[in-house]
C-alpha cells in the first residue's frame, strides 16, 4: 500500500463544476486509492478518507 504513495505523490481531481481537490501523499493525506466504477476512493491506513462520485468528476490526475 505505501508503495503506491511513494511512486506517486499528488492526486488532483477536477470536477465538472470547475472545482478541484488535491491530495498529497508527502503531507500524509493518502497512501492508496481505488475505483469501483461509480466512485473514486482515496484511502489512508486502509480506511476510506475520500469518496468522489465519478458522475461529477471531469478528470483525475495522479502524478
Amino acid at each position: 500500500m505505501e508503495e503506491m504513495a511513494t511512486r506517486f505523490n499528488t492526486i488532483k481531481i477536477c470536477f465538472k463544476d470547475g472545482g478541484t481537490s488535491v491530495w498529497k501523499a508527502d503531507e500524509g493525506d493518502w497512501d492508496d486509492y481505488m475505483s469501483d466504477g461509480k466512485f473514486f476512493i482515496i484511502k489512508k491506513n486502509e480506511v476510506n478518507v475520500g469518496y468522489y462520485n465519478l458522475d461529477c468528476v471531469m478528470c483525475i490526475v495522479i502524478m
